[in-house]
C-alpha cells in the first residue's frame, strides 16, 4: 500500500508542478530519464530525487574544505566551495522563482555544479589539465565522471545516476561545450535547459559579489578602492538611504554587508527583467523552443554585463593577482605536482582500494582522480607524509 501512496502523491505533485511553472520550465515528465533505469518508489519528483542524492555525495561533503579564492590556511570564515555552491544555489533559486521555472532542477544543478574541483581550486584544476597530457581536466568533465562513475554510495551501480538533465547541466552550466566523447550525448540540442541557464549567472554573480565581501575582510581591499566601481556605487547609495532609519548600518562590516546584498538584488533584478523580455522576443512558448533557441535566454542586460565585466577585471587586477592569493596557488601547484609524480613513480603508495582499480584504467586516471577528490587538507596531510622527513609514515588514505 505504501508504494501505491506515493506514486499516486508523485503524480499528484507532478500534475500541480505542470499547472504552476511557466510553459518553457522543464518539468518532471520532459526528463530523459537516467543513465540506469530505476523504479520511482517514492513521493518525490525525479529532480529532488536529484538533488536530495548530490547532498549526501562524499564529493559534496568535501566541498566544505576545497578552496574558492581564499585558502584556508587563511581562516576558516572564508567561503569555500561550499559555502559557494549553497550561495549559488540560493540566488538560483530567487531567479528560477520569478521566472517560474523548475527550482528543484535548478537547485540540483547548482550543488553539484562545482564538485568536480581539485584541491586548490582553479590553481590545482590548471596543475591536474598540464598534468594529463592525454585528456586534459575539466571541472565540469571530472563532475560528470564523480556522478557517473567514482561516486560510491549502491552496492547496485557505481555513480549516483542522476537525471539526464542535471548531468546536461553539470557539462552546460557555464558554456563549456567540445567535442569531447564524454559529451557528445548532450549534442543533441543547440541549447540546454533555462534552469542550467540560471545556474551559469547566479554562479556569475555569486563569485564576483562574494569575492570583493571576502576581499574586504581580508584587506585585500577598501571600500575607497570600490570608489570607480558603478555597480559598488549604486549599492553603497541604496545602502546609505537606510542608514539614517538604521543604527546597525553605521557599523562597517554591518554595511559592507548590506551593500553585498543590495548588488546581489539589483543584479538578479536585472535577469529577471531582461530574459523575460529576451523569452517574449523570441516568442518561447516550450521547452522545445528554449532547445532550438540561437542564443541564451537568461542572462543579464548589455548594459549590467558590461558592468559585471569591469568588475570582473577589477577583481583580477586588485585580488587574484595579490602576492599572497597568488604565494598560495604557486604553493598548491607544486604539492598536486609532486603528489602526482610520485604516485606515477611508485604506484604501489596509493590506498590499496585505488590501486586494485590499475587493470581497469590507466594508471595516469587512477592518479588523477584520486588528488582530485582530495580536499585542500588531505592534500597537504598526504604531501607532508610523503615528503617531511619529520612526518612518521603512516598508511595513505
Amino acid at each position: 500500500m505504501t508504494g501505491i501512496y506515493s506514486t499516486a502523491k508523485r503524480r499528484e505533485r507532478a500534475n500541480l508542478e505542470s499547472m504552476m511553472l511557466a510553459r518553457y520550465a522543464c518539468k518532471s515528465s520532459d526528463t530523459l530519464g537516467r543513465l540506469q533505469k530505476e523504479e520511482d518508489n517514492d513521493h518525490r519528483l525525479p529532480f529532488e530525487r536529484d538533488r536530495d542524492r548530490v547532498l549526501h555525495s562524499t564529493a559534496f561533503h568535501r566541498l566544505q574544505y576545497k578552496t574558492q579564492v581564499f585558502l584556508l590556511h587563511e581562516g576558516d570564515f572564508y567561503r569555500t566551495r561550499m559555502t559557494h555552491s549553497l550561495e549559488v544555489t540560493q540566488i538560483a533559486r530567487s531567479i528560477a522563482a520569478q521566472l517560474r521555472l523548475n527550482e528543484h532542477l535548478v537547485e540540483a544543478i547548482a550543488l553539484v555544479h562545482d564538485i568536480g574541483y581539485p584541491p586548490f581550486g582553479n590553481a590545482g584544476e590548471l596543475e591536474l589539465d598540464k598534468l594529463m597530457t592525454d585528456t586534459g581536466f575539466d571541472h565540469n568533465l571530472q563532475a560528470l565522471r564523480i556522478v557517473d562513475e567514482l561516486e560510491e554510495r549502491y552496492m547496485s551501480r557505481p555513480g549516483i545516476n542522476l537525471s539526464w538533465e542535471v548531468r546536461e547541466g553539470i557539462v552546460r552550466h557555464d558554456g563549456v561545450f567540445s567535442g569531447s566523447s564524454m559529451i557528445e550525448e548532450f549534442s543533441i540540442y543547440r541549447q540546454p535547459t533555462l534552469e542550467a541557464q540560471v545556474v551559469t549567472v547566479a554562479d556569475m554573480i555569486a563569485y564576483c559579489t562574494h569575492e570583493i565581501e571576502d576581499a574586504l575582510r581580508v584587506g585585500f581591499l577598501r571600500e575607497s578602492d570600490l570608489d570607480d566601481l558603478q555597480l559598488w556605487q549604486e549599492a553603497s547609495e541604496l545602502v546609505m538611504v537606510e542608514k539614517e532609519t538604521n543604527r546597525l548600518l553605521g557599523i562597517k562590516k554591518i554595511r559592507q554587508r548590506e551593500t553585498i546584498r543590495k548588488l546581489i538584488d539589483i543584479l538578479i533584478r536585472d535577469v529577471v527583467s531582461y530574459s523575460l523580455k529576451l523569452l517574449e522576443r523570441g516568442d518561447i512558448k516550450s521547452l522545445v523552443d528554449v532547445r532550438e533557441s540561437d542564443s541564451v535566454l537568461v542572462e543579464l542586460s548589455p548594459a549590467r554585463m558590461e558592468e559585471v565585466n569591469i568588475l570582473k577585471e577589477f577583481l583580477l587586477r586588485h585580488v587574484y593577482s595579490e602576492p599572497g592569493i597568488m604565494r598560495m596557488e604557486h604553493k598548491g601547484r607544486r604539492i598536486i605536482r609532486e603528489l602526482f609524480k610520485a604516485f606515477m613513480d611508485e604506484p604501489k603508495m596509493l590506498p590499496a582500494v585505488t590501486y586494485e582499480l590499475y587493470p581497469h584504467r590507466s594508471l595516469e586516471r587512477i592518479v588523477c582522480d584520486y588528488i582530485a577528490g582530495m580536499t585542500d587538507r588531505h592534500a597537504v596531510e598526504i604531501y607532508k607524509l610523503l615528503f617531511d622527513p619529520k612526518e612518521l609514515v603512516s598508511t595513505l588514505s
